[in-house]
C-alpha cells in the first residue's frame, strides 16, 4: 500500500512491514571466512546460486584466497551459527547448497541468518576455543595449587583435557 493512504488510529502506533525482493531471489553471495588458513584476508565473497555445492564453494574460496585447490579432501566447510548466546557447529557435505541454506534462515529469521558464517578449514586442524568455568562456594584463602586440585578431582584428570590446562582465578567477595 502506499504511505500516503496509511490512516493511523487514534491511541496506535502505525506499523510498516517492508520486505525487499531481490530481483532473482535464487542467486546472492556467502562470505567464506579462512578459520585458520594462513592467509591475510579476513573473508571472500562467493557468488552462488540453488545449484553451488559446498565443493563449488570450496573450489571457488581457495582460488580466491590464493591457495591450491587441486586436493579438496584437505579442506571442509564449516557452517558456524551464534543461536541464543551459544555457538553451533556443523561440518557441511560436500553436496549441500549453501545459499539454501541461507534462504531457509532468512525466512526464519534475518538476525539468524546474519549471525551464521562459513569458515573453510583443512581436515586436520581442530577447532577450540577457551572454555571459562565459574565455580562458586571454593573454600577462601587457599592457594592456586589447592583450588587447581579440588577442581581436578571434580572435572577428572588433566590427560582427558586437550591443550592447556591454566586455571585463573579470580576472587570474590560476596
Amino acid at each position: 500500500m502506499p504511505v500516503q493512504s496509511l490512516i493511523r488510529v487514534e491511541g496506535k502506533r502505525c506499523g510498516l512491514f517492508f520486505r525487499y525482493r531481490p530481483p532473482n531471489p535464487d542467486e546472492g553471495s556467502v562470505k567464506v571466512y579462512p578459520g585458520k588458513l594462513n592467509v591475510t584476508d579476513t573473508y571472500r565473497v562467493i557468488p552462488v546460486t540453488l545449484d553451488t555445492s559446498v565443493e563449488d564453494v570450496m573450489i571457488a574460496a581457495l582460488d580466491q584466497f590464493g591457495l591450491d585447490s587441486g586436493d579438496l579432501n584437505r579442506y571442509r566447510l564449516v557452517e558456524v551459527s551464534l543461536d541464543k548466546g551459544s555457538v553451533h557447529e556443523r561440518t557441511m557435505d560436500n553436496t549441500e547448497s549453501p545459499w539454501a541454506i541461507i534462504k531457509s534462515l532468512a525466512r526464519d529469521s534475518i538476525r539468524q541468518k546474519d549471525n551464521t558464517r562459513f569458515y573453510l578449514q583443512q581436515v586436520d586442524e581442530v577447532y577450540c576455543s577457551n572454555v571459562a568455568i565459574f565455580v562458586g562456594n571454593l573454600p577462601p584463602n587457599l592457594s592456586q595449587r589447592q583450588y587447581e586440585r579440588i577442581l581436578v578431582e571434580l572435572l577428572g584428570k588433566r590427560k582427558c583435557f586437550t591443550g592447556k590446562f591454566t586455571p585463573r582465578f579470580r576472587y570474590n567477595r560476596v
